[in-house]
């Protein structure tokens, strides 16, 4: 079953081919900017909305819906499959914001699982819930992240940081000279994986100044350089 044939044909009546590729290359702008009013409406019910950042820039947001755990399962699976869709191929969007509780609060493993994006992006934003939904404990998110090199900010929260997750957040890091901003909250670790993050993130020449605390027994690390 095609769960996103209902909102491709919705999107046809409104003008809009969903299945035209992103046009934007760095001199052209994409067809998406042009349709943003027309995506938003098709976007917002299941919780995501595009902002316009730059000309040439579209951010994608969450909204703060309320009741989306009363809401049908297989309805915020259709929300899945249209985040994780427009995610994977529009490269105009360049920052994200993703909070799976609202989009799906019931597949929120499924959604981070399945992320893919692209390696432009220059601000990333995930949000796994508090606490800590069950089977975000591998590093799915942060596997989302690998080729990216050009972050300026990088927020996780209500994440599971195990051992391998938080060696892959301080490569990460490291890959992204121009990161100013790292903010961790109520990420769920335990000292030895943190004592490690601590020790690896110290190691950054381009890192000279960020904090350390905890937080109800989570990780918190706000860093702003």
């Amino acid at each position: 079953m095609d769960r996103l044939q209902p909102i491709k044909q919705q999107l046809r009546r409104l003008g809009v081919d969903m299945y035209q590729p992103c046009t934007s290359d760095g001199n052209t702008l994409c067809w998406m900017l042009q349709f943003q009013p027309v995506w938003n409406c098709i976007l917002n019910p299941h919780g995501p909305e595009l902002i316009q950042e730059r000309p040439d820039e579209l951010s994608f947001r969450t909204l703060h819906l309320q009741n989306r755990t009363e809401v049908d399962p297989a309805e915020t699976l259709t929300s899945v499959c249209l985040a994780l869709w427009v995610l994977s191929h529009h490269r105009c969007i360049t920052s994200l914001h993703l909070n799976g509780v609202v989009i799906s609060p019931c597949y929120i493993p499924v959604l981070y699982g399945l992320l893919r994006l692209h390696d432009d992006y220059v601000e990333v934003a995930v949000e796994g819930g508090n606490p800590v939904p069950h089977g975000l404990s591998r590093n799915c998110v942060l596997e989302a992240f690998r080729s990216m090199r050009k972050l300026r900010a990088i927020r996780l929260s209500g994440l599971h940081l195990t051992a391998s997750a938080g060696y892959d957040l301080c490569t990460l890091v490291s890959n992204n000279v121009n990161l100013k901003v790292l903010d961790l909250r109520l990420v769920k670790t335990n000292i030895e994986v943190t004592s490690s993050l601590f020790q690896e993130l110290a190691k950054l020449d381009f890192l000279k100044n960020f904090t350390l605390m905890f937080l109800r027994k989570n990780l918190s690390i706000r860093m702003k350089i």
